[in-house]
């Protein structure tokens, strides 16, 4: 009978594989050939005076607003959008919000005693 299946399988995938390395042949000319550039006066440009740049103007670093919710009084809203209808009127356009920032700028403004006496009236 022919020789066990598990053996001719083995035989067949361990057969060693001949390879065949060809050699190199070295070529007598260099591919490329390196030639000095030389300037010509039709390369050369004239070199422009220039005056040195002044420096760009620094932009201002944008300021990180917080959203805030708050509660007034309705007479003290009143009082916002009445100020508000007034800008509006004198050609100002302006936002409420922007109307308080006025307002917390000119208390910051005022003495620690003005401040005490203006709280006491609200």
């Amino acid at each position: 009978m022919a020789e066990n299946p598990k053996q001719a399988v083995t035989k067949v995938l361990t057969q060693p594989k001949v390879v065949v390395v060809k050699p190199v042949k070295k070529t007598a000319k260099p591919l490329v050939e390196k030639k000095e550039v030389t300037p010509s006066k039709k390369d050369e440009k004239p070199v422009k005076a220039t005056a040195p740049k002044s420096p760009k103007p620094s932009k201002p670093a944008k300021v990180k607003t917080v959203r805030e919710t708050i509660t007034m009084p309705a007479a003290d809203y009143d009082l916002l959008m009445q100020i508000k209808k007034r800008c509006q009127q004198d050609g100002l356009k302006i936002k409420k919000g922007e109307l308080l920032c006025v307002g917390l700028g000119l208390l910051a403004k005022l003495t620690p005693a003005s401040l005490a006496k203006a709280l006491q009236k609200s």
